[in-house]
């Protein structure tokens, strides 16, 4: 699991954690990858997400940990 991309923004978000939603695009390049592996993590409710969009289409989608994704990863460790 610790290899896993859901692992790794996990991560990410659990160790840049402000408070705030935040960009993770630069845990991997692939823009669609991200975007589905977020949602994922939004559905498992592990994550909350806001969407950055220019009308139609969602361009970005920012995160941020909640505490269930915080218990999750505490338990992986």
């Amino acid at each position: 699991m610790k290899d896993n991309l859901q692992y790794k923004i996990l991560k990410y978000l659990s160790e840049n954690d402000n408070g705030d939603f935040i960009n993770v695009y630069s845990v991997e390049s692939d823009k669609k990858i991200i975007h589905s592996e977020l949602r994922t993590l939004n559905k498992k409710m592990f994550i909350d997400i806001r969407k950055i969009s220019n009308g139609t289409i969602t361009t970005k989608i920012l995160a941020k940990i909640n505490i269930v994704g915080i218990a999750f990863l505490k338990k992986l460790n």
